[in-house]
């Protein structure tokens, strides 16, 4: 490289320490950066080699310090402790790093403590640019290009750190100062522009202040548990690998490939025999015969000794090798393509560039789908021996690795690891922690130090993770998404409820969590925690707050085709649907299933003769049965076995849908529900009914309905036989038959839609539309659908000539779902009620993250993963703040001052369900409501009307009313106008838009031709603002917590990490008590930003759970009255103990107090 243009003096004496101290004050910076001997921190040796300060842009000073070639060697500590005090712990100098944490840390580690303004150049680039990369050098590159190969050309930038020479090291180290000093002042102007000095000064600098004393802490590591562990796994490991190996197939597989080994190598040896002799042959030269004759002599008492098992050489010793179950090529062979093997269905295949390839895939996924059907006992095995396996690299050894000599683990926490601004950690990653209920071993290793225990302070808003989501790629559980890969498919409030596919963002496993469990009319049930809020038609509740009859958001899929793309045949589609109808595969004596031959069942003689001929011709071999019989056929090919691969289905209490049906397309499921309808469904009344003794299929069936636009209602009846309950659950459609009648094969089924179609007539006189049946579309819809559609003229001639034949709904209903999704509405396919709320203990539970909406749809109802109040004070909005700062109402507030109505009189009604206007005012209050989200998500008039009509009641609403409702809304409550109007210039100049922190969220789009995109971009720019920063609100709860122990306001509370929402203290026992936990709730649920930020958002409480333990292993919950002492003091098995039994006695007597009321409950504690 040319010639750097910093200028650096390597420091000799302790007067140029001077020196470079009075020009660190009289600039007022210090860039400082430790180049070291590359071993961890907190390791006896480990050690700073020199320590780089530029005092100004051009200007360093190299301080040597341990170097080998150091005039300090013997007193480097003396000297570093001087330059510490004078410039690190010197308020008036701005101290500047690259990844400060690390310099810190080691400032921290010899007694050092910085006081001032600290910058991190690396945390600046990322508040200015979430992307990736974030290194020093990339950015050098980038903004300093002349500089942008100074680290690889200088002496001795190859060798390993603790070996450069002082001359390469000082030049590199005094370069990388001066570039983080000059991006430093770069940085700041720009952030100072830019305005994200406050999100970098107040939030992401203190956060990583704090988390490099969290990193300095780190967490304790029990040796002595943590010995038991590293002899345990490796005993268990050979437990595991011993018992799958004793297996008859595994044995003989295993022989079978030693024996292919073997016959390769004994034919590659005599392959070399054969060139042999062809040398011998044909050539003249003595010698050339002569060693051909040698090779041969050696060769043959190779594969004699081979053929005796003698191995002697590595190559040899290989072919002996037993089963590697780590080799991806040996298990496919193993589970599913040689005939030695197991010869288990494939699941799935590998993928290359995103699409399959020809390998069965072995993934721990596909293991977890064989285990279901495996009798052999192996999947179960092999699973445990890999987990065992990850436990003990990633844990068990990775904590021995990773220990430092003050026996704790330090792992790094990662501000800048995510895009979306969540933590990420490394070394050891602590989000990938296993959780108690999957292995209760690992986190016993973190215990609290000594004399603390662990105080663990959980944000808690989950849903249970077998709960199913509608995806692009199926009907997948919610614990098997995988952010990125998969996507979400619902309505979007904010395009008029339009049906999207939306990126998600981040699926976090919280754990296991007390849960309630909601039924509705339909059947339809869900699990959730009780802080998480769910989407009713008054708006988003929390579960707890729930009550019977509460009307709940259903997600509505008509009309879209998006969840599922997986291709079937349609011909394969529909018989797995006849199949799992009525069919089975036969059962051989020894009760194993005989996977070359399918029984199916039908229901009449005619049904059969009229299938077979499909069967024999798909399967290629002819079904055979009793003649004149309606008890079914049997088949048997080798094409059954491919379809067995396919479709394993279970005996009937077990049974599944298909993991290829779920993840198929609309057509493939409409003819799997088509053969479902035939083989084992009845038609009768216009409605589609399927009966199954297993309910979780029937609850599947539901989604799988639902996924393709139909509304299915579950019912069950018990019946009695022989003193024997048995219980049978029903799945019952009651609309849209006439859009199955393409996918039925039996004539019989389809003549029963087309006779029903034909004898529901309804007689309508012509004056007397509005009053039409809900099969019929209310007039205030059917005025507003286009004049000029076919639909519109059928429905009108129909209406004239007195009579509706309901076939012509269906004909038309899809261009009618085009024209208006009201349709669906009105007809109440959107929303279900509360029949059942009850409570189903510890679940593992999830959260998720969708980009740009905080809403997601497991089980088809709609929740939501982040409050949703923030207009007021984003808007300044007077009218809203007076409500939520009296504790108004907000809704109803907004709608006294629609109608000039005082507050203090209308309240009091609202609350009397008895009160003859209470009905109005709810009314009102809903409207209200609607207005101020509308507001939120930027819906149109259109949309708004239909939010604000009421078929139950008559109340119709036109989108001219609601256009005028929205005027009257901004007239009185113009701020918020103001607020959207400045939202959405803001973001057509500067193509981002910013959360409440700060940070910023980019949409280029707004600069294009698309229209759709500038106006989701324009939407973008005020609900985004809205929904945002729940991560932000967390990691400056931490903040503040720390400050307030700092200055003595709560105790000596230590965090020690962080994971997800979940914070970790080390705490003194006497401390947690009712106050400490009531201060930590009253701080977390609404922390103070407005000193910080300018905002404060009172109107949002963050709920959470607090927990106790010796150990993260160790999760109690908190119980008031109890002498934490006790617990650090207990020994031997909590579990069972009396210490446990009154533990919990404590537990239960406090449950049912809400933290808010601690000071009023339990006064004692707070004096």
């Amino acid at each position: 490289m040319g010639k750097p243009k910093t200028k650096y003096h390597i420091l000799e004496n302790e007067q140029q320490l001077d020196m470079l101290i009075d020009a660190c004050k009289k600039t007022g910076y210090a860039s400082v950066d430790f180049e070291t001997t590359g071993n961890r921190i907190y390791n006896n040796d480990f050690y700073p080699t020199i320590l780089g300060v530029c005092f100004e842009p051009g200007r360093a000073g190299v301080i040597p310090l341990g170097h080998f070639d150091s005039k300090f060697k013997k007193s480097w500590k003396t000297k570093l402790q001087k330059f510490g005090e004078e410039v690190i712990a010197n308020e008036n100098i701005v101290k500047v790093a690259w990844n400060a944490k690390f310099d810190m840390q080691v400032f921290h580690k010899y007694g050092i403590f910085h006081k001032g303004r600290l910058f991190d150049g690396m945390l600046a680039k990322y508040v200015l640019d979430e992307v990736r990369p974030h290194d020093l050098k990339n950015q050098v590159r980038r903004f300093l290009p002349k500089f942008g190969d100074y680290e690889e050309d200088y002496e001795g930038c190859n060798l390993p750190w603790d070996q450069k020479p002082l001359l390469g090291l000082s030049q590199y180290c005094a370069i990388d100062t001066d570039m983080c000093l000059r991006l430093f002042l770069f940085f700041e102007k720009k952030m100072m522009d830019k305005a994200f000095y406050p999100l970098f000064r107040n939030l992401i600098m203190p956060a990583s202040n704090l988390l490099t004393k969290v990193e300095t802490r780190g967490q304790r590591l029990d040796k002595e548990w943590h010995g038991e562990l590293m002899e345990k796994y490796p005993r268990l490991i050979l437990e595991a690998e011993t018992k799958v190996r004793a297996l008859k197939k595994v044995k003989r597989f295993e022989k079978s490939l030693i024996q292919q080994r073997l016959d390769k190598a004994i034919s590659k040896i005599e392959e070399e025999i054969r060139e042999s002799k062809k040398v011998i042959k044909t050539s003249d030269d003595s010698r050339k015969i002569a060693s051909a004759e040698r090779s041969i002599k050696n060769r043959e008492e190779k594969i004699a000794r081979l053929m005796a098992g003698e191995f002697n050489t590595k190559s040899e010793k290989a072919i002996i090798e037993p089963i590697n179950f780590g080799s991806a090529s040996q298990m496919t062979q193993l589970l599913f393509l040689d005939p030695k093997g197991f010869r288990f269905p494939v699941v799935k295949y590998t993928q290359k560039d995103k699409k399959d390839t020809d390998n069965p895939s072995s993934s721990e996924a596909v293991l977890l789908e064989l285990q279901k059907t495996d009798k052999t006992g192996f999947i179960d095995t092999l699973l445990e021996l890999r987990g065992l396996k990850q436990i003990n690299n990633m844990f068990v050894k990775g904590f021995a690795n990773l220990v430092q000599d003050d026996g704790r683990l330090h792992p790094k926490f990662h501000i800048q690891g995510t895009v979306s601004g969540r933590l990420s950690s490394s070394d050891p990653n602590a989000q990938q922690f296993p959780r108690l209920a999957t292995n209760p071993d690992i986190r016993k290793c973190l215990v609290a130090s000594t004399g603390r225990l662990y105080l663990m302070m959980d944000y808690s808003q989950c849903i249970d993770g077998d709960s199913y989501i509608f995806c692009n790629t199926g009907i997948k559980k919610l614990k098997e998404i995988i952010p990125g890969k998969d996507k979400i498919c619902m309505m979007d409030p904010q395009h008029k409820n339009k049906h999207r596919v939306l990126n998600i963002k981040v699926l976090a496993n919280k754990g296991k969590a007390e849960c309630l469990r909601i039924t509705t009319n339909t059947g339809r049930q869900l699990i959730l925690t009780e802080e998480h809020p769910v989407k009713t038609k008054q708006g988003f509740t929390l579960a707890k707050d729930l009550k019977l009859n509460d009307t709940l958001y259903i997600e509505n899929l008509f009309g879209t085709k998006s969840v599922g793309r997986l291709l079937i045949n349609s011909d394969e589609a529909y018989i797995a649907g006849l199949f799992y109808g009525d069919g089975h595969y036969p059962k051989e004596k020894s009760g194993k299933r005989k996977p070359t031959d399918m029984s199916i069942f039908f229901s009449t003689g005619s049904d059969r003769e009229e299938l077979q001929p499909l069967l024999d011709n798909y399967f290629g071999c002819e079904f055979y049965g009793p003649k004149n019989t309606s008890r079914g056929i049997r088949g048997h090919s080798d094409k059954v076995l491919s379809f067995y691969k396919k479709y394993p289905k279970k005996d009937s209490h077990e049974m599944e849908i298909p993991k290829r049906i779920l993840k198929s397309d609309f057509e493939s499921k409409m003819n799997f529900i088509g053969g479902q309808i035939d083989s084992d469904g009845s038609i009768g009344n216009g409605r589609f009914r399927y009966t199954s003794a297993c309910e979780s299929y029937i609850r599947q069936l539901q989604l799988l309905f639902q996924s393709v636009g139909f509304h299915g209602i579950i019912r069950s009846t018990t019946t009695i036989l022989n003193e024997r309950e048995y219980t049978e659950y029903h799945l019952i459609v009651n609309y849209g038959l006439s859009r199955l009648k393409p996918y039925l094969r039996l004539k019989r089924k389809k003549q029963e839609i087309i006779d029903w179609e034909l004898s529901k007539q309804y007689a309508v006189p012509a004056n007397k539309t509005s009053h039409c049946s809900t099969q019929r579309i209310p007039l205030e819809i059917y005025q507003d659908l286009p004049r000029t559609s076919e639909f519109h003229k059928t429905y009108r001639n129909s209406l004239r000539k007195g009579r509706l034949i309901h076939s012509t709904l269906e004909t038309y209903i899809d261009e009618l779902s085009e024209l208006d999704s009201r349709w669906l509405d009105v007809h109440h396919f959107m929303y279900e009620q509360i029949t059942n709320i009850e409570k189903v203990g510890k679940r593992e539970v999830y959260d998720m993250e969708v980009e740009n909406l905080h809403e997601f749809n497991p089980n088809g109802i709609r929740v939501h993963n982040c409050e949703l109040r923030l207009m007021a004070h984003l808007s300044k909005c007077k009218g809203l703040l007076e409500a939520f700062a009296k504790g108004w109402d907000p809704h109803l507030s907004v709608a006294c001052k629609k109608y000039g109505a005082k507050y203090d009189e209308i309240e009091p009604i609202y609350k009397d369900e008895q009160h003859p206007e209470y009905k109005t005012w709810k009314v009102r209050r809903k409207q209200a409501k609607h207005i101020v989200f509308g507001c939120i998500y930027c819906i149109g008039a259109a949309k708004l009307a239909e939010e604000l009509s009421d078929p139950k009641t008559g109340l119709v609403v036109s989108p001219n009313e609601a256009k005028s409702f929205l005027e009257d809304f901004f007239t009185d409550f113009p701020e918020v106008k103001k607020f959207m109007d400045k939202q959405m210039k803001f973001m057509h100049k500067h193509g981002y838009v910013k959360t409440l922190f700060g940070r910023k969220r980019r949409c280029p789009e707004i600069f294009g031709d698309n229209q759709m995109q500038i106006v989701e971009a324009e939407h973008a720019s005020v609900n985004i603002p809205c929904q945002g920063a729940a991560s932000d609100m967390a990691l400056f709860t931490s903040v503040l917590i720390d400050e307030k122990v700092n200055k003595g306001e709560l105790p000596d509370l230590q965090e020690v990490g962080t994971v997800h929402d979940s914070i970790y203290f080390d705490t003194l026992p006497k401390d947690i008590n009712p106050k400490t936990i009531y201060q930590l709730w009253d701080m977390a649920r609404n922390p103070s930003t407005k000193e910080w930020f300018g905002f404060q958002i009172d109107d949002i409480d963050m709920s959470m759970d607090f927990e106790v333990g010796r150990s993260q292993g160790e999760e109690l919950p908190f119980a008031v009255g109890y002498d934490y002492n006790r617990l650090l003091n207990f020994k031997g098995e909590w579990k069972g103990s009396k210490e446990e039994e009154y533990y919990f006695s404590l537990v239960n007597k406090c449950k049912s107090v809400d933290i808010k009321d601690y000071p009023k409950v339990y006064p004692e504690y707070f004096k």
